[in-house]
């Protein structure tokens, strides 16, 4: 009694086929059938239908199922070859001229080489722009160490230039604070009754602005309530000549008080300095220091610095740092 792995059913038959790849058993006429249904199971290729005189029709089914079977797969082989630019034969000729499979994908390796080239070529490209980047870093990094150094020579040529320019900035100090102060127009008012008091108003026209300096430190000499809070400010006029004549003027007239300028405020002495330039100024302070220390004295006058031992003596221009060295 055998169990038919197709009709499922338990006939006792004599003549049965198996299929040594699954094991599975079937009846001759069910073996047949499944030929004909499905001709690429395991069990239509490998199961044999026993060749005896009752199953002549079925082994003759089955050979004609597997014959379409062979047909069927050719006929495909050969539309799948078409399509894929292949040319069909023999076993023997596809061995000749290749395998198909095989040149198929020696024409797909044709683009992806071509792309590994155009890669190839441009990282080439990309590391020479790579090279010409750092290179221009590089001179970038030179230009700036150039120009900071150029910025610096420059810087002291300005100072040079402007040490040699004659300055036309008076600085008037001691103005007391309470006078008002806070507008240039008062400025202007204050420095016109200055000039009046020296006797030099012509020159009120060539003063080109005014503004404010700040506060005076207050004097060493002064103390309790002879402390008078006092600012400064500076008169910038046209040219050096107007500013000479407005100090030899203060000069010739002496002391200048503040209620000389405006009446009823407090009383304190009103000078003017020439403002000098940064380089110079240093300069004139240092030469102030070695001639407290040498006895000599030293003052400036239209921006040149000189030096005097005794009254009557002659005087010495003291231009360079090499000069203050006569002061022995």
């Amino acid at each position: 009694m055998v169990r038919c792995a197709r009709c499922r059913k338990i006939k006792d038959e004599e003549v049965n086929s198996l299929c040594f790849p699954c094991g599975k058993i079937y009846h001759a006429s069910c073996l047949v059938r499944l030929i004909s249904c499905k001709p690429r199971a395991c069990c239509a290729r490998d199961a044999r239908v026993p060749d005896d005189e009752g199953t002549l029709t079925e082994v003759r089914r089955a050979n004609s199922a597997q014959a379409r079977l062979a047909t069927r797969t050719e006929s495909r082989s050969v539309a799948l070859d078409a399509l894929r630019s292949v040319t069909s034969g023999t076993p023997e000729e596809l061995d000749v001229d290749g395998n198909p499979t095989l040149l198929v994908m020696a024409d797909a390796a044709v683009p992806q080489n071509q792309l590994e080239q155009v890669i190839a070529c441009m990282k080439k490209r990309f590391d020479a722009m790579e090279s010409l980047v750092a290179e221009t870093n590089r001179k970038l990094d030179a230009n700036q160490a150039t120009l900071a150094t150029t910025v610096s020579e420059i810087g002291h040529i300005k100072e040079y230039i402007s040490a040699g320019r004659p300055s036309t900035d008076l600085r008037v100090r001691g103005i007391p604070r309470s006078i008002p102060h806070d507008t240039p127009e008062a400025l202007r008012g204050i420095f016109n009754s200055a000039l009046d008091v020296i006797g030099a108003p012509q020159i009120l026209e060539d003063v080109l602005e005014f503004r404010l300096f700040g506060d005076d430190p207050p004097p060493r000499q002064a103390t309790g309530d002879l402390l008078v809070p006092s600012f400064s400010f500076v008169a910038v006029f046209k040219q050096p000549a107007s500013r000479a004549f407005a100090i030899r003027q203060k000069r010739r007239h002496g002391e200048v008080l503040s209620s000389d300028l405006v009446p009823g405020s407090p009383t304190a002495e009103i000078l003017f300095h020439e403002l000098l330039p940064g380089p110079i100024y240093r300069f004139f302070q240092a030469a102030k220091k070695r001639g407290r220390e040498r006895g000599y004295a030293v003052w400036c006058d239209d921006g040149r610095i000189y030096a005097r031992k005794l009254t009557g003596s002659e005087r010495i221009e003291l231009v360079t740092e090499v000069d203050l060295n006569r002061l022995a």
